[in-house]
């Protein structure tokens, strides 16, 4: 049909002889309808160009923001050069930066290098090595196998690109190995100014190197080592040379065991926190170390020594468990295991610990989810929780079976600390608790303390103790303190039953009624007798 534009009404021709007549008004509405219809046409016409546009981008680059790569890829594989590989280093030199490398189970005998931000995932991306039983079946890991020894056969080689802000490289889920060369991981030098690198490596298990990971001569700059298995390497776990305080190397939450030595020092600033260290000839020896800590770790077994500093300055190693009650050998006093001079390991945990973190703030509440508890800090500090294996002190009846340890390193800036510990309902019913008298206690070292301000919220299931300078106990006794929850002792009258004044007048009424029942059956009884004897008579 033809439409022409008149001032004259339009009649078009429908089927079965009906006709439509358009009057000039119909005719503007008729032209609006059509000319919106078309304006929306032309904007999905103009951003699905923009969308094209920017795709053929993304590929002209070749670099796409995830690649994939299995040793079984072949060049018939479909996305085979661009976004599927067969080589680790293909794929990580095909993705876009700050993108992932999926790694698929299988042996990669390779160098890589990275050298710009990514993530690094293999099969076992997530799954903890450290539980006991986990990562067993060697057919289900991403396995890489440096090709020699020196820089130039590590298995992986993070490198600072020139860049003029930090970056972040991510390895989850693999198993490293270089059973013919030295190292496993090299973390290179960061300057003391930006760039920086943040290395997180974490969940892999670390075994067969000489040297697992290596944090060489300079700035660790926010790296982060944890939940990694790092067992029976030649030389040490992690050899650390970080000579700069600017941003720490955090250490934590992984298992040594099987190696010389777990950790060797030769830094500054390190944090060691929350590692188990088994069965290693030394758990950590220190070179030389300023302003390293270790808190909250577990040795036990370790042949030589749990700790060991050559000389000064001396290492903080208090608040970690020696494998003994009374404390570390060597120096110590106690069974456990050894540390040497320069080491201050007082006071130590009296229980194994399962978890630890530690987190700061002013004037906020700071989550410790792992160990069930939320801290408010009233005024500014940072505070350790760990959750204790078992119980760390003597029985506690009542025990909710659950034992935390809190510690302030300074308390200069705090007012007060409130503490809430979580229990759910299912918790209390199994133990047959009164829920309504739960309440904290503290460990002083000999034996268990009501917390003086303390009590129980049964609507959202926690129990809160509130410590400050005039409570028991104080701020100043946070000091790496274990806390327990437990419900109210029963109060019970003295044995042998209420104490009364011989002078009280009422002690004859008070003894009938106590005793009105066996009087009774008396009376009747000798009532009885006589009456068989008058009968006798």
């Amino acid at each position: 049909m033809d439409i022409l534009y008149s001032l004259v009404p339009i009649n078009i021709r429908l089927p079965e002889g009906r006709r439509m007549s358009f009057s000039p008004s119909s005719r503007s509405r008729l032209c609006n309808v059509v000319g919106g219809v078309l304006g929306i046409v032309l904007i999905v016409v103009l951003l699905l160009g923009i969308l094209s546009v920017s795709v053929v981008q993304v590929l002209a680059d070749g670099m796409p923001s995830e690649v994939w790569v299995d040793d079984d890829y072949t060049s018939s594989t479909p996305g085979w050069g661009e976004t599927h590989f067969k080589k680790i280093q293909d794929g990580i030199n095909a993705v876009a930066e700050g993108g992932i490398v999926h790694v698929a189970a299988g042996t990669y005998n390779e160098h890589v290098i990275i050298n710009k931000p990514l993530t690094l995932l293999g099969a076992q991306a997530d799954v903890d090595p450290t539980v006991e039983g986990a990562r067993t079946d060697p057919s289900l890991e991403s396995i890489i196998i440096g090709t020699g020894g020196g820089y130039d056969g590590a298995a992986i080689v993070i490198e600072l690109p020139e860049a003029t802000e930090k970056f972040e490289v991510i390895i989850n889920g693999f198993t490293i190995k270089n059973p013919e060369g030295d190292y496993g991981i090299i973390l290179p030098t960061s300057p003391e100014e930006p760039p920086y690198k943040d290395a997180i490596i974490e969940y892999n298990i670390i075994t067969e190197c000489g040297f697992g990971i290596e944090s060489w001569y300079g700035e660790a700059a926010g790296d982060l080592i944890r939940n990694n298995l790092i067992a029976d390497n030649t030389y040490y776990g992690v050899e650390s040379y970080c000579w700069y305080k600017t941003i720490a190397l955090t250490i934590e939450g992984n298992k040594f065991t099987g190696n010389k030595a777990g950790i060797y020092m030769c830094d500054v600033g390190t944090i060691v926190r929350n590692n188990i260290f088994e069965n290693n000839k030394y758990g950590i020896y220190v070179h030389y170390s300023d302003g390293s800590i270790a808190h909250y770790n577990n040795f036990v077994g370790n042949t030589e020594y749990g700790v060991y500093n050559e000389g000064e300055p001396v290492i903080d190693a208090t608040h970690n468990w020696w494998g003994n009650p009374r404390g570390p050998s060597g120096v110590g006093p106690g069974t456990g295991d050894a540390v040497s001079d320069y080491v201050d390991f007082d006071p130590w945990l009296t229980a194994p610990i399962t978890v630890a973190s530690s987190k700061s703030g002013t004037n906020t509440w700071l989550e410790f989810p792992e160990s069930r508890v939320d801290v408010y800090v009233s005024g500014t500090a940072e505070v350790y929780v760990a959750t204790y294996e078992y119980n760390p002190g003597a029985r506690l009846a009542g025990s909710i079976e659950n034992y935390i340890d809190v510690y302030v390193p300074d308390i200069t800036g705090l007012d007060e600390l409130e503490i809430r510990k979580y229990y759910t309902d299912d918790e209390i019913a199994a133990l047959g608790l009164d829920e309504g008298s739960l309440m904290l206690y503290w460990w002083d070292g000999s034996a268990w303390i009501p917390c003086s301000d303390t009590g129980v919220n049964t609507e959202e299931n926690y129990i809160w103790a509130k410590i400050r300078d005039d409570t028991t106990p104080k701020l100043t006794e946070l000091t790496g303190t274990p806390f327990g929850a437990a419900s109210r002792p029963p109060v019970r009258p003295p044995v042998g039953g209420e104490i009364l004044s011989m002078n009280e007048p009422a002690i004859v009424m008070l003894l009938i009624q106590k005793n009105l029942g066996y009087i009774i059956l008396t009376a009747l009884a000798i009532v009885a007798v006589v009456a068989v004897i008058k009968r006798r008579r």
